[in-house]
């Protein structure tokens, strides 16, 4: 029992420390280092371009203002002559002019430096990390007490790592809504069993079973593991039967949500509704209108001094029913004869 319980502080204490130092400082310090290379490359490539730009400058210039020398002395040979003569040229080509570069700053974009950092493929490493700490502080807490205190230690500082690795040493990840964990709570189900029958093993080999049972033989000691491990394992079944995988108020809230989405539906059905209606109402007016201004067009384009028998039935059902609204109809007489 004391060596497993150096095993297991050594494990939670000095493991854990170096392996979150290392999984932050490894991708940290790789990272840099090739953010140097591409800024060194960068820096280069642009001084090249700019020495070449500015060399290519000051011989032009430098031609145009021998080329206007040669002209304005053209009247004048012995000028130009002891003004040839007087210019030492050390080479039959040009001179390198000698400029001084000035500094300038140089920015690389975000997609280049997304392009330096490894990919986040999975979180199957930090599944793993977790589960195995996990089963550490099931199994052995009756060894080493402060097992789970480390634990928690180690968490909070856990956290923080993932967040600078996610932010600062990976690729930025694309996320997916999922439901649950998966298969890893199944297997912390399991775990959870197994851890129950582990602890109970731990203690009946430990000396508190004879401390508290000085009496009991060996059998004894085994009916008392085999009892209380099924009193813990009840306790646990009892527990998750009770306790809900969803909270109530969650539900609450959950239901409150879908009845808003509900109604919120209902009412732009309405609406929508509503504006079908009153369009198709308008379309029919507008067709009415058309229809009765076309009648009317005809009778005035055939010549007729009054209304026809058709256009007479369709004024009376549209007609207003007040007595100062009501006319008389006159028709022709061929049409009175028919």
């Amino acid at each position: 029992m004391k060596r497993l319980q150096e095993t297991l502080a050594t494990l939670l204490m000095t493991r854990q420390l170096t392996q979150n130092l290392a999984e932050i400082s490894v991708p940290y310090i790789i990272k840099k280092l090739k953010f140097c290379q591409l800024a060194y490359n960068q820096v280069a490539k642009d001084k090249s371009q700019q020495f070449l730009i500015k060399h290519v400058e000051s011989i032009k210039l430098l031609w145009e203002n021998r080329k206007n020398d040669d002209c304005n002395n053209e009247n004048n040979l012995n000028d130009k002559l002891t003004k040839v003569q007087s210019t030492n040229f050390s080479s039959p080509r040009l001179p390198i002019p000698e400029f001084k570069l000035q500094q300038e700053k140089y920015s690389i974009t975000e997609s280049e430096i997304q392009s330096l950092m490894s990919a986040y493929e999975r979180p199957l490493d930090d599944y793993l990390e977790m589960f195995i700490q996990f089963g550490y502080v099931l199994f052995f807490s009756p060894a080493f007490s402060l097992a789970a205190f480390c634990a928690l230690i180690n968490n909070f500082f856990e956290i923080r790592v993932d967040a600078f690795k996610l932010c600062n040493t990976v690729q930025r990840p694309f996320g997916r809504n999922v439901k649950s964990i998966g298969a890893w709570q199944k297997l912390m189900e399991v775990m959870g069993v197994a851890g129950v029958i582990v602890n109970c093993a731990l203690i009946g080999q430990s000396c508190l079973m004879q401390r508290i049972f000085p009496d009991l033989s060996a059998v004894g000691q085994i009916l008392v593991v085999v009892i209380m491990e099924h009193i813990f394992l009840g306790a646990r079944l009892l527990m998750d039967l009770l306790i809900p995988d969803t909270p109530n108020w969650v539900r609450l809230e959950i239901s409150k949500m879908e009845h808003q989405k509900k109604e919120t539906y209902k009412k732009n059905s309405i609406i929508s509704q509503r504006k079908n209606t009153i369009y198709q109402m308008n379309n029919i007016l507008h067709n009415d209108n058309f229809n009765m201004s076309s009648q009317i067009h005809k009778i005035s384009l055939s010549g007729k001094r009054y209304a026809s028998r058709p256009f007479e039935k369709h004024l009376r059902n549209r007609r207003s029913c007040t007595p100062s609204d009501r006319r008389p109809l006159i028709l022709d007489d061929s049409e009175l004869n028919t």
